[in-house]
């Protein structure tokens, strides 16, 4: 069950599958570009299959058809051109390029084939007439359409003979290079049966297993054919490779219906990420995640060979060798979610093993005497190799040539979708145990005689032990909050393996169900169809449909669609266990005894009601988990908002919640988000009153007093959620000493907390004049005038002065300005006008608008002090001079 990668290394050839392996993606790379091409070709052609014939026959004989539109010529010109390309290669004379050009190319390629003991290429057998087909016999005939010779379709011809073409020009090497190993007597021969039937699976035959179970379905199907309507199913199981085709059928159906349209199954596909952080460690993997978004990043994916293999196989188990089937547009659409985590998990595990050795082998490569060293191409070769051997070592390689052995026939090819993860994690935790090094790093010391200081991370048990921790937070996490943390480690997929060594096949009634729909299909059996349709929707549906009826009935949130979560309702459950004790004299005041000894003069309801009355944090308490539906007080009131705030209390959890607080926040806050900046009062001798940030900001805390931060937050009024959120981060800035110069620095570094604050009326001058930036542009999203902020209302001037040219040039130079003000001597301070001119002009700018100086001389002023070639009078000391 071993991957090919795996044991190809242990058999000391891995040169030979990491050849194979290219060839492969490079094989599909250019098949998919070619089959693109001549997609687009017959798109403008049309969907006439007689004009196709038409161009088929053209492009095999040349002036045998008249009467051709432009874009079929276009075709012909196309065809000709693509089929003189390749008669040249075979070097096929010219008396067979005259007429029935490509059937002659055909049937050369099929001789040769035959020749090398192979059958019939499955891409040419595609193509064949019934009338040929019936002569020949071929495994991988899947398909029979009417004609004499081959099939009058000149686009699926050119895809069928590239794709062949390209398949023979790429694996031939390889294939010898197989073979002379696979003959080679002194081999043990199991080994050389492993490699005799690799050599098939590259040639695209089926495994000895599917032949000898197709001789069996062959044997059956001739029985069968003499029985009533017994003829289409024994065609099916004489002909092609049924057992494939069948098998084939089988795993993509169960992988949609396993893992289709459930986000839930992707999120199990995210765990994979703690091996990588196992394998590289957390600071290549922060490393790889910050790479995502940049052009670097960008290429390093377009590269990687994991990456690209992946467009070739649909996912584990259903591979490029089988066509499309009944199901190809549902799956792919069920299976979104689980292929874009997919695609996340493999693009930060190369990034993270790509940044790891972007840093090491970079500063291995420096020590190196210069006529040593890698050229920059061959280090980023290196470096591009190790993102793809992390790539591979924490993700299943989804590739035909990669694929365990056992998925290559029909039984196998079912069972293997259910252990990809499992096997992958095996090998790894195997290389983890052993400490075995990165065969990259091992490679580039060989080549240069130099140990790669660094790469031992994961030959150091810091692999092992980091994943083991992951391992133990998830445990202890699982027991106290929602999250249901294990599902991250992926250990929960080994399950799978033990089961079905053990005899047990996940739901087994969908086996069965999805075997009637397969057969159905293939014998166009409706009834047998909408049989299995309905035992799979009354075995495995609800699985797939309960997720989003869960959170439709209110069961769970939304959130339970892309983490794996506990109900919704988790977190009240677990305060309730630890409160409910509280209110235990409330429930027995129901018990009369008790009630006369407590209440003598009142009855129940009104006992229950004082008792209530009394105890306003229990209430509150008891209205939060469900036990009460109203509140009799308002400290019960205050309570509860304090409770939710204190406890990060969903409020829509709480039943009984918007009954009791049932008001829209955003339309209270309205009238006052329209009074901002209007004066409200206007007395002679007095200071004018304005309805500032600050008296907004009143009302919003008064919002939050009554309803609830999270209440406010949810209702979304948006100066008062930019208000609540800017208060978040002005709790690290006022925890700074006020003496300690801490919150100066704070806000030269965090510009856009300075504007807020400035905003909010906290302080009224800027340390960084790029706040006053970010100021104006929130002025200009909530459409707040001057007068509305403080700072401003009390010096008009101080708005004014951020459109002037002197604010401007202190903006331009502030970062310069920082680092100048850090020197500390007169030596450096000189030293750095010497190295920054253009900042000292700057300053000489600001200096002669302080001063007053008229527009027209402040270039003449800055010149004074900077241009050497100034005459000066005599006797003078560097002062700016005045005529």
């Amino acid at each position: 069950v071993r991957g090919t990668r795996h044991v190809f290394e242990k058999m000391g050839i891995y040169e030979i599958w990491d050849g194979v392996t290219t060839a492969e993606v490079i094989i599909n790379e250019e098949n998919t570009a070619f089959d693109k091409e001549v997609d687009a070709l017959a798109k403008k052609v049309g969907k006439d299959k007689e004009r196709w014939g038409l161009i088929f026959d053209e492009a095999n004989e040349a002036g045998s058809v008249v009467g051709l539109t432009f874009e079929e010529k276009q075709a012909v010109s196309f065809f000709r051109k693509f089929y003189n390309e390749w008669a040249d290669k075979k070097n096929l004379p010219q008396s067979k390029r005259i007429k029935d050009y490509a059937p002659h190319l055909f049937e050369q390629k099929i001789i040769e084939e035959l020749k090398a003991g192979r059958g019939i290429p499955p891409e040419l057998a595609s193509i064949l007439s019934e009338k040929v087909s019936n002569k020949i016999t071929d495994p991988f005939l899947k398909e029979r359409l009417g004609a004499v010779g081959f099939l009058r379709d000149p686009f699926r011809a050119a895809k069928a003979y590239n794709a062949v073409s390209n398949r023979v020009l790429y694996y031939e090497p390889f294939l010898q290079k197989i073979a002379v190993i696979a003959n080679d007597t002194s081999i043990h021969q199991r080994s050389r049966d492993y490699l005799k039937d690799y050599s098939r699976r590259m040639t695209g035959e089926p495994s000895k297993l599917d032949l000898a179970i197709n001789k069996s379905l062959a044997e059956v199907g001739e029985k069968i054919r003499k029985l009533p309507g017994g003829e289409s199913f024994a065609d099916l199981l004489t002909r092609g490779n049924p057992s494939g085709l069948a098998a084939y059928q089988m795993t993509s159906a169960l992988y949609t219906l396993f893992l289709g349209f459930k986000a839930t199954s992707a999120i199990r596909n995210l765990s994979q990420h703690g091996l990588i952080i196992g394998e590289i460690g957390p600071k290549y993997f922060t490393k790889g995640i910050v790479l995502r978004v940049t052009k670097e990043g960008q290429e390093v994916l377009r590269k990687v060979r994991i990456l690209r293999g992946r467009k070739m196989a649909f996912t584990p188990g259903i591979d490029a060798s089988f066509a499309d089937n009944w199901a190809g547009k549902f799956r792919e659409v069920s299976m979104f979610m689980f292929r874009g985590a997919d695609k996340q998990n493999v693009s930060d595990a190369v990034l993270g093993g790509y940044s790891e050795a972007k840093e090491i082998l970079t500063e291995a490569n420096n020590k190196l005497p210069a006529d040593k060293r890698l050229s920059q191409e061959e280090l980023y070769e290196y470096m591009i190799k190790r993102g793809d051997e992390v790539g591979m070592d924490t993700q299943f390689l989804y590739t035909k040539m990669n694929s365990m052995s056992i998925s290559q026939n029909a039984p196998g090819r079912v069972l293997s979708m259910l252990t990809t993860w499992t096997e992958n994690w095996i090998e790894l935790m195997g290389k983890w145990i052993t400490r075995k090094p990165s065969r990259v790093y091992t490679e580039f010391s060989e080549r240069t005689g130099i140990d790669v200081k660094g790469a031992n991370w994961a030959t150091s048990y810091k692999a092992l032990l980091t994943y083991v921790v992951i391992a133990a937070i998830a445990y202890a996490v699982k027991d106290r909050e929602r999250l249901k943390a294990l599902e991250y480690t992926g250990i929960t997929s080994l399950r799978y393996l033990a089961g079905t060594v053990g005899g047990e096949f996940p739901a087994l009634q969908v086996p069965g169900a999805v075997g009637d729909i397969v057969t159905g299909v293939m014998l166009n059996d409706d009834a047998q169809v909408k049989r299995g349709w309905n035992e799979l929707k009354r075995v495995l549906t609800p699985g797939i449909v309960n997720q989003v009826m869960d959170v439709a009935l209110g069961e769970k949130d939304w959130l339970t669609l892309f983490l794996y979560l506990e109900g919704k309702d988790f977190h009240i459950k677990k305060l309730k266990s630890g409160w409910e004790k509280d209110w235990k004299p409330y429930e027995d005041l129901s018990d009369p005894l008790i009630r006369a000894d407590k209440y003598p003069t009142l009855n129940k309801n009104t006992a229950l009601k004082r008792w209530r009355e009394e105890n306003p944090l229990i209430e509150a308490k008891m209205f939060i988990t469900g036990r009460l539906d109203r509140l009799s007080s308002e400290d019960a009131r205050t309570e509860v908002l304090r409770l939710i705030e204190k406890h990060e209390i969903d409020t829509e959890l709480i039943d009984g919640y918007e009954k009791v607080f049932g008001i829209d926040t955003s339309t209270e806050l309205a009238p006052f988000r329209k009074r901002v900046g209007n004066l409200e009062k206007l007395v002679i001798g007095e200071e004018a009153e304005y309805f500032d940030m600050g008296s907004y900001a009143e009302q919003v805390h008064k919002q939050v007093k009554l309803q609830g931060r999270n209440k406010v937050l949810m209702d979304g009024e948006p100066l008062a959620v930019e208000l609540l959120n800017a208060e978040d981060a002005f709790i690290p800035f006022f925890d700074i000493d006020a003496d300690s110069g801490g919150r100066e620095l704070y806000r030269q570094q965090f510009p856009e907390v300075e504007a807020l604050l400035y905003l909010f009326g906290k302080i009224t001058a800027f340390e960084n004049p790029e706040s006053a930036k970010e100021l104006l542009m929130l002025m200009d999203k909530y459409n707040i005038p001057p007068q509305a902020i403080n700072a401003f209302q009390q010096d008009p001037d101080k708005y004014d002065e951020l459109f002037t040219k002197r604010f401007e040039i202190e903006q331009r130079w502030f970062d310069t300005s920082i680092d100048y003000d850090a020197l500390e001597t007169d030596e450096e301070r000189a030293q750095f006008k010497d190295d920054n001119p253009k900042w000292v002009d700057g300053m000489r700018r600001v200096e002669a608008i302080e001063r007053d100086f008229p527009e027209k001389l402040i270039d003449t002023y800055v010149d004074w002090y900077g241009n050497k070639d100034i005459k000066r009078p005599e006797g003078h000391k560097g002062d700016w001079y005045e005529d």
